[in-house]
């Protein structure tokens, strides 16, 4: 099990590490960005079966959601996608039983069309906080995202705030809306994600 989990994290940094060259190889700021939270990944990674022994805690989850998108100055903009899905892989990097601090890769299936410019989709790396209250944990997110915008891609800032359900042991139910700025030609507009779906933690 111990094995197969390092293997699990090995598998996953190679990705970061194509990630990386992927999306970051015009884009100082986000590069160096994946770079601290890859190290902060390995560090806690190190750790994280003494720690699992320890408080019998998740500290990894998969999610996924399907979300309803458009840009904020146009209603009739917003859509319902459903295939693909939006995806994330999360790991936990501190919970204190109050706070909690998890840094996620995702994907996010957007389908939002302005004027003449299609942004199709988007993926990237984010981080969350969040407060425990129960069987709720609400929680701010904020991150980078690379979004493809016909055949190139725009790299900018994704922040934005959701909640926890708890449903079962492993299940959780989320809820979340997060905002990213995007560019045409000399306009900016601001793309709204409206999600829902579950949560897996092991």
């Amino acid at each position: 099990m111990i094995n197969s989990k390092f293997q699990f994290n090995k598998n996953l940094f190679m990705f970061f590490k194509f990630l990386n060259q992927a999306i970051s190889k015009h884009n100082f700021i986000f590069k160096v960005f994946l770079f601290v939270i890859n190290i902060v990944f390995l560090i806690n990674n190190a750790k994280a079966e003494n720690d699992l022994k320890k408080t019998n805690r998740y500290s990894q989850s998969l999610s996924i959601q399907f979300g309803i998108n458009g840009y904020l100055s146009d209603k009739n903009s917003f859509g319902l996608q459903l295939i693909p899905p939006d995806l994330s892989y999360s790991v936990e990097l501190f919970d204190n039983d109050i706070f909690n601090i998890s840094t996620a890769i995702f994907y996010d299936n957007i389908g939002v069309k302005i004027k003449d410019s299609n942004f199709s989709y988007r993926f990237g790396q984010r981080l969350d906080f969040g407060y425990e209250f129960g069987i709720f944990t609400p929680y701010i997110t904020m991150g980078l995202g690379s979004i493809r915008k016909n055949h190139n891609y725009q790299t900018s800032m994704i922040y934005g705030g959701g909640f926890l359900t708890k449903i079962r042991e492993r299940i959780l139910w989320a809820n979340e809306i997060n905002f990213q700025d995007v560019h045409r030609s000399n306009s900016s507009y601001k793309i709204a994600n409206l999600s829902t779906g579950i949560v897996y933690a092991f």
